[in-house]
């Protein structure tokens, strides 16, 4: 299990806490997150919210922009 910076073992985090963490720990927004992805702001916050499905592609979009591995961003565990 991986914690990040804050001792949170992020591997026990949904999917969208995640991805929630993940912008956070880069000060970025929904709305900066979206517009790296293509993506509305509400789907944002709706994939943060585990109420979004996603697709492949959308997995690989958001791993690359917040700078995490496919697995760590699925998963939780570094890679």
């Amino acid at each position: 299990m991986e914690p990040t910076n804050q001792g949170i073992d992020i591997s026990a985090l949904t999917l969208g806490q995640r991805v929630e963490r993940l912008r956070q720990d880069r000060d970025m927004t929904q709305e900066d997150l979206a517009a790296l992805v293509g993506r509305s702001e509400e789907w944002v916050a709706q994939v943060e919210q585990d109420a979004q499905p996603i697709t492949m592609f959308e997995n690989i979009a958001l791993s690359v922009n917040l700078g995490v591995t496919l697995r760590e961003l699925r998963d939780g565990v570094a890679g």
